[in-house]
């Protein structure tokens, strides 16, 4: 049986942590007050609907944020009240993507929620201290502003997955890893990356990487299974002439190492914040920088392939990326990415 098969079957019946929360002690002769009460897993995926529930009211109500809570919207820095909080409509209906992390009280979130209607990719973190939010980053992806797929209907059921203890790593290890997968996009390496070979990768809720998602993981996703891939349109190429790769087939490590994201410039700042150890979950929000001065690039078995359209323009890209490994290896990837001018900032500095 396929292995992502296998482990999406196996999710069907994976347990959910259970929230840890502790509150502080002290003795009955101390007038010091009680330590403020920690977040755990279930507190602070609480947060997030709180928040979302905040958002789609337009009420940034100060019983939920801290008063000097920071907050950004595609690494702008804003007042609470701006924005989206203006013209949210409607809460995620099916697809929702919450990764909680007690030990810094923070949690990492990708949903499809609406907008005056129309459906949004709405993802970041948002930071609890003191039984409030106290940071909040986000990043919006609007249809018709970029590619994406508006229609998924929920996440990969991989990402729930309880870990075994021998499948699981330490933080700084996850870190690492996910380190590892920028570097390799930064400095253009091949083989660097400890990907599973039945790794794939969603962006902006399109597969970009990896073989088809098996039926079982799609049906989970929403929608049936992909479709298979077409056959190469041999006859339409000239004598000679090569066809390129389909890069979002070729699975995660063949992706990596195509070449075709040589015009990638830079990769910084990244901040891996939020890490789930018990389900081998780390999300990082990062910023590429593409410069557009690089023309082409060498594709493996194709040859010269010379870059065009919003490749060639200098830009700037927020993104937080997430990612599931297992056995120290990546399986999954999910991640949206919006566009912005280049030079930006993160917002977090």
């Amino acid at each position: 049986m396929n292995p992502i098969v296998t482990r999406t079957l196996l999710l069907a019946t994976a347990l959910s942590g259970a929230c840890s929360q502790q509150p502080g002690t002290h003795t009955a002769a101390s007038s010091t007050a009680p330590a403020p009460v920690a977040c755990g897993h279930d507190c602070l995926l609480g947060f997030v609907d709180k928040y979302v529930d905040a958002l789609v009211h337009h009420d940034p109500s100060p019983d939920l944020f801290a008063a000097d809570a920071r907050f950004t919207e595609n690494a702008q820095p804003l007042k609470l009240g701006e924005a989206l909080w203006q013209t949210a409509s409607d809460p995620p209906q099916g697809y929702k993507l919450v990764i909680a992390d007690p030990t810094l009280g923070e949690a990492g979130f990708y949903m499809l929620i609406k907008e005056n209607g129309n459906p949004v990719w709405l993802s970041g973190r948002l930071k609890v201290a003191g039984q409030k939010i106290s940071e909040l980053e986000t990043v919006v992806i609007r249809k018709g502003a970029g590619f994406g797929n508006f229609d998924r209907t929920a996440p990969s059921p991989l990402w729930n997955q309880v870990l075994t203890q021998e499948q699981r790593r330490p933080r700084a290890e996850l870190i690492s890893t996910a380190n590892l997968y920028f570097d390799a996009l930064d400095h253009h390496l091949k083989d660097s990356v400890p990907f599973d070979d039945q790794c794939f990768r969603i962006e902006n809720g399109m597969q970009t990487a990896g073989p088809p998602v098996p039926p079982t993981a799609a049906l989970a996703m929403g929608g049936g299974a992909p479709a298979p891939r077409p056959p190469s349109a041999t006859s339409s190429l000239g004598q000679g002439e090569k066809q390129l790769p389909d890069f979002g087939h070729i699975g995660c490590r063949g992706n990596i190492n195509s070449n075709m994201w040589s015009y990638i410039t830079q990769i910084q700042p990244r901040r891996c914040d939020v890490v789930d150890e018990e389900r081998g979950v780390v999300q990082c929000v990062v910023m590429f920088h593409q410069d557009g001065e690089i023309p082409s690039t060498l594709v493996p078995g194709y040859g010269e392939f010379k870059y065009s359209g919003a490749t060639r323009r200098p830009f700037d890209t927020v993104i937080p990326e997430v990612f599931k490994v297992v056995d120290g290896k990546i399986v999954e990837i999910e991640a949206t990415m919006a566009s912005i001018p280049f030079g930006s900032h993160s917002g977090w500095e």
